[in-house]
């Protein structure tokens, strides 16, 4: 098994995968490095890339604009907003044979479900922007789950019951079954105390 190196070819890779972009939706090579290569059409640009320490290979679509200030949605986003939700997760390879399998696999799914992006479909980019937004909230009602969690046991412990009711009753609705019996729990236990 051989370790991947810059010049193992991700580029090549990516030529080879995604010729669907050139041939069937007119898009153009407009930048080849070792570990990026980005396409453009009149209007959408997609960037296929792979992580130098995390070793993701990935793809992310948008408008063309200003580059630095362009929309970017992640195969992810195109999953959520065009498919059926499905789960997606993350491709990584750090060997060349694994590097061209897994942008194979990343061109398979992209050309599966992205024709309405590549084409162009302005609706689209609307259910995208609205995939990206959810799954943003998703992420930060995990955080503050997360906290929220911490704050509560350490509370329990010290069975201040006020502060478990303070932290969880807003977060009633994305308990998990126990956590919605602590907070039940103290509920009962801090009406004993008034």
């Amino acid at each position: 098994m051989r370790l991947y190196s810059t010049t193992s070819g991700f580029a090549d890779a990516v030529a080879a995968s995604f010729h669907f972009l050139t041939d069937r939706f007119g898009f153009k090579i407009v930048r080849r490095a070792p570990t990026f290569v980005r396409y453009e059409s009149s209007h959408i640009f997609v960037n296929i890339y792979h992580g130098r320490s995390s070793y993701e290979i990935g793809l992310e679509v948008g408008l063309r604009g200003d580059p630095l200030q362009e929309e970017k949605f992640t195969l992810g986003d195109i999953l959520e907003a065009v498919a059926a939700p499905q789960r997606y997760s993350f491709l990584q390879a750090s060997t060349q044979d694994r590097v061209a399998k897994y942008v194979r696999r990343l061109a398979d799914l992209a050309l599966a479900h992205g024709e309405p992006v590549f084409g162009g479909d302005k609706e689209v980019f609307a259910k995208l922007r609205s995939a990206q937004g959810r799954q943003s909230q998703d992420y930060l009602l995990g955080i503050r789950l997360a906290r929220a969690r911490k704050a509560a046991l350490a509370a329990s412990q010290r069975q201040d019951y006020a502060a478990v009711i303070r932290i969880l009753k807003p977060l009633r609705d994305h308990l998990t079954a126990s956590e919605a019996k602590r907070l039940q729990y103290a509920e009962r236990r801090n009406r004993r105390k008034l």
